[in-house]
């Protein structure tokens, strides 16, 4: 009943506000884009998430050490590319939410001078990204252009995560 109530205001304020509000998207795009341009490294991670894991006797879950699948350090280009792709989203600000809890299974880790500066966790089933770099709400465009691109760098947004973490689709 509650993500049908959150549904509905969701759509009444669509209504309310009517015309395409970018002023929240274009900062949170400017924001990642100057991230991008302050790195000097840039890894992306595809992983288990702490959901992943079940006991085959109760189907509960158990504890387990995240699982890193593959690991990329972007190439110039791919870095450009990055770059470009944020650079080129519709900055209309996202107004509606999913209300699910997000199960992120890939990260984007920022490093200047060897250090770790700022890390964004990605869930592609929900369309949910967590990330502190930006105080702004983020454009609705910004998870097709993440998807896009952890795709192009060889990923893949979607898998069968719960069988890759407990020993099925290696």
């Amino acid at each position: 009943m509650k993500p049908l109530i959150a549904v509905l205001l969701s759509l009444a304020a669509l209504l309310i506000v009517g015309c395409a509000d970018t002023r929240e998207g274009k900062r949170y795009l400017h924001d990642l884009g100057s991230l991008i341009q302050r790195a000097d490294r840039i890894e992306v991670i595809e992983h288990s998430s702490e959901f992943d894991f079940t006991d085959a006797k109760t189907g509960g879950l158990r504890p387990a050490k995240e699982r890193i699948y593959k690991r990329i350090v972007l190439t110039q280009p791919q870095r450009t590319g990055f770059q470009s792709a944020i650079g080129s989203l519709d900055p209309e600000t996202q107004r509606a939410f999913p209300a699910c809890i997000p199960v992120s299974h890939h990260r984007i880790e920022f490093f200047a001078s060897g250090k770790l500066i700022d890390s964004m966790e990605v869930c592609f089933e929900c369309g949910q990204v967590e990330w502190r770099g930006s105080s702004a709400t983020p454009p609705s465009s910004l998870y097709g252009g993440l998807q896009a691109f952890v795709a192009s760098v060889g990923m893949q947004p979607q898998r069968d995560w719960k069988g890759l973490a407990n020993g099925a689709g290696r």
